[in-house]
């Protein structure tokens, strides 16, 4: 069987026969002459299948190994500059070895279309390497493709080290990947799945804190996001309601009745407990899943709601309805419990 370290013996073995290159771990950028770089272009170039710079194993071991060689992840410091994230970043774990886990089982490699850069720090892309791999997908150290609202520095400090055949090549803890790769998965996966799930079986991944990620980058950021959704339904919720007490008042008055505040919250309120427990009902422009019963404190005369305490319970509803309709994190949620035992 050929291994990793085979794999990258013979890259090695390319780059110093090919282009006179050593492809050995530094933390400085290559001094490469312009026809150097022009030459490794039209290698990259020929060798790539339309979009896809890596169609094969082989392809992946040596653009790989090109890349680290261009762009250096770390600087003299020893700072991580960026991570290698997404699909190249599980294809990385799965073809090399995570310092301090078990790999549990191999896969085929799968080809890419490109680098996906995480925990970008650095100012630009190194001219070689733009030059050769031109301009690659890169995130901040605060979000991924998938996740977001992460601590900056966070990732760095989490970050994997992986031994692809005597090449130390760094990538986001594993559990940050697999969250992101199953929220944001490929649309072409290989035959025997898709990349989260490979990594899951390829290597044991702690549970409760995969899912407590879950929570913190992504459940939160989405119940944010929905926060700000509420607050446009929260703002027609009180511009309905305020017309139809304009119209209740109306009404009573036609039918020559009392006409004050309290008889008119008294009578809203009886419209909508017509169809209490009801679900998925729209009375009037008010949904039932979002209606509170109002109180004298919560209109003042013209009928605008003036009661924050009523406002905060009507967004509530708002949220978690919205929350409840979102099968999308139901569906998260339950995978990863299902996925990493």
């Amino acid at each position: 069987m050929v291994t990793a370290k085979d794999y990258i013996e013979d890259t090695k073995r390319f780059f110093r026969e090919k282009f006179k290159l050593s492809l050995l771990p530094h933390e400085e950028m290559p001094s490469i002459s312009p026809g150097g770089v022009s030459a490794l272009k039209d290698w990259q170039t020929k060798t790539s299948r339309g979009s896809i710079i890596m169609p094969t194993i082989i392809d992946f071991y040596r653009k790989v190994s090109l890349a680290i060689y261009l762009f250096p992840q770390k600087n003299k410091k020893k700072e991580i500059g960026y991570l290698f994230g997404k699909g190249i970043g599980v294809e990385i774990a799965l073809q090399g070895e995570v310092k301090g886990r078990r790999k549990r089982v191999r896969f085929v490699c799968r080809s890419h279309s490109d680098f996906e850069l995480y925990n970008f720090s650095c100012k630009s892309y190194p001219p070689a390497f733009r030059e050769v791999f031109g301009a690659q997908e890169f995130y901040p150290p605060t979000k991924t493709k998938g996740l977001e609202n992460i601590p900056n520095r966070f990732m760095s400090a989490t970050a994997e080290e992986v031994n692809l055949g005597g090449f130390k090549v760094y990538i986001p803890e594993l559990e940050l990947l697999f969250l992101d790769k199953l929220i944001s998965r490929e649309s072409t996966p290989r035959k025997e799945g898709y990349d989260a799930v490979l990594l899951a079986k390829a290597y044991k991944l702690d549970k409760k804190k995969t899912l407590a990620y879950l929570e913190e980058f992504y459940i939160k950021w989405k119940i944010k996001k929905t926060e700000k959704d509420a607050a446009r339904v929260l703002e027609e919720y009180e511009t309905t309601l305020t017309r139809n007490i304009k119209r209740m008042k109306v009404l009573l008055e036609k039918a020559r009745e009392e006409v004050n505040k309290e008889k008119i919250v008294r009578e809203v309120n009886a419209k909508m407990e017509l169809w209490e427990g009801t679900q998925n009902i729209i009375i009037e422009g008010l949904s039932l899943e979002y209606w509170v019963p109002l109180e004298l404190q919560s209109i003042n005369e013209e009928g605008r709601v003036v009661d924050n305490n009523y406002r905060k319970r009507v967004e509530e509803n708002i949220v978690n309805s919205i929350v409840r309709k979102n099968k999308e994190i139901t569906k998260i949620r339950e995978l990863v419990k299902i996925i990493v035992d």
